[in-house]
């Protein structure tokens, strides 16, 4: 077996542990997903960070009363969504409208998995608009 540098960097990388802290990030994925527990439509974003160490990490947006207001912030960052009009009757968007879209994310580290490891997460409320809108 041939083990190559780029394998060994790869998986040095996927072991790095990021700090928490304030990142800019771009929209770099955008999946519908079902909750299999609860039924509740979602969607799956998948961040970018941008910058000199980068990162995915990924935020789950559902469509719930409780959590809508979450998404909604979300949506105001990127300008897709006016929260000083806040009827939301008109707004309407395909997943590829998110796509590029940069903003400001706080990330913190989560709650340990099963095998005791944590990772960053988005901490809810915190997405902030950048000066760049779209990066392609």
């Amino acid at each position: 077996m041939l083990i190559q540098f780029d394998d060994i960097k790869k998986a040095e990388e996927s072991q790095k542990v990021y700090e928490e802290g304030v990142y800019t990030v771009k929209v770099k994925a955008v999946e519908n997903k079902v909750s299999q527990n609860t039924g509740n439509e979602f969607l799956r974003i998948t961040f970018e960070t941008i910058g000199e160490n980068v990162f995915e990490v990924k935020n789950n947006y559902f469509f719930t009363e409780k959590s809508l207001s979450i998404f909604l912030n979300f949506m105001s960052a990127i300008g897709l969504y006016d929260k000083e009009n806040p009827d939301t009757s008109g707004l309407r968007f395909e997943n590829e409208d998110l796509l590029g879209h940069t903003l400001q994310l706080e990330l913190v580290l989560g709650e340990p998995n099963d095998k005791g490891k944590r990772y960053l997460e988005v901490k809810p409320w915190t997405c902030n608009p950048t000066d760049t809108d779209v990066i392609p």
